[in-house]
């Protein structure tokens, strides 16, 4: 479960008849429904909601005699940005992992110029590397597999 708001503005401050709809950007998912929704101030409104796996936005409005409304694009809960390649094959929990590792993981070899970065589980390397005299970098292998 989730909070979700939208933002009417001040001047729609009071409304007991703020509501919402769940779409998959074509047709209603979730018919609109005023349960749950409070005003947290200034106009805006929000809902503590579990989306339906269908469900990629909320159009919410006012419930007006004229409403106004307002588009919240949720993006399928937005998991599919976690799944985007951020550079050449790694989505994003792939390079936390390998992040999480250089920062925060067990290190050693660093005084032989063979550094290894251990995952926080000290289960795996997730960095195995060479370098020169200098620090350079010579080669990198990466394991960013769960």
């Amino acid at each position: 479960m989730a909070d979700f708001y939208a933002s009417f503005g001040s001047s729609k401050t009071g409304l007991a008849t703020v509501g919402y709809e769940e779409n998959d950007g074509n047709t209603i998912v979730v018919a609109r429904t005023t349960t749950n929704v409070v005003e947290v101030g200034g106009g805006v409104y929000m809902v503590p909601l579990t989306l339906n796996a269908a469900t990629t936005g909320l159009l919410w409005d006012t419930g007006e005699t004229v409403p106004v409304f307002a588009f919240e694009d949720i993006k399928e809960n937005r998991v599919h940005e976690l799944l985007d390649v951020v550079e050449g094959t790694l989505d994003h929990a792939e390079v936390m992992r390998i992040l999480l590792a250089a920062m925060a993981g067990k290190a050693s070899g660093l005084d032989v110029l063979a550094p290894v970065f251990r995952d926080l589980a000290d289960a795996k390397d997730r960095i195995t590397a060479t370098s020169d005299a200098d620090g350079n970098r010579l080669t990198i292998v990466l394991d960013a597999t769960p």
